[in-house]
Parts: C-alpha cells; structure tokens; sequence
C-alpha cells in the first residue's frame, strides 16, 4: 500500500533523480482527497518524457487510485494497479516513463 506521505515531490524527485517534481494541486475533502505531481525529466520543459501524476487518498492517507499522464497529451494515461504496485515498484514504472516517453 502505497500512502500520500510517501509520493512526495522530494522524494520522487530524488529516487527518480530528476530535475522537478512538484504538487501541481492539492485538496483534501472528507473522503481524504485528491492531488497531482507534476515531473519534470530535465531543466527544459520536454513534452515527451514529463508527465503528471494524479492520485485520490481515503482519510488515513492511503492512495485509493493513481494515474500516470503524459503532458503532451491527456489521453496518454495509465492506470496504476496499487493492489499489486508497492512504492519501489511505482517508482520503477515512472524510471521507464522517464526513459521511453509515452509514445
């Protein structure tokens, strides 16, 4: 399981070692809440290979659902099964983002 205090832009960006991981939003509501990461490969805005993380947590901070998505283009998405991905496997998946791109 996968939780919230986890997937923080800190430390996505150090795992990943890239150069921006930041919370592109936040709310929390009483179900827990919602977020996006925003993960920038290099200095430059590359349409290729940055992409946005998006997530929904339940009240104790566990992640219910998480989607990857290419920047250049939303339909680019993939559905992350969290009964099956730890936080390491996560970030093995987003290594291979970061390597081939989303085309």
């Amino acid at each position: 399981m996968i939780t919230k205090k986890e997937l923080t832009g800190v430390k996505v960006k150090k795992v990943l070692n890239i150069n921006s991981a930041c919370l592109g939003f936040h709310n929390k509501n009483n179900s827990g809440g919602n977020f996006a990461l925003i993960v920038r490969s290099e200095k430059e805005f590359n349409p290729d290979k940055d992409f946005e993380i998006y997530g929904h947590y339940d009240t104790e901070g566990n992640l219910k659902d998480l989607t990857i998505m290419s920047i250049r283009n939303a339909f680019s998405s993939i559905k992350i099964n969290l009964e099956e991905v730890d936080f390491d496997g996560l970030m093995e998946i987003l290594k291979n983002k970061l390597e081939v791109g989303f085309n």
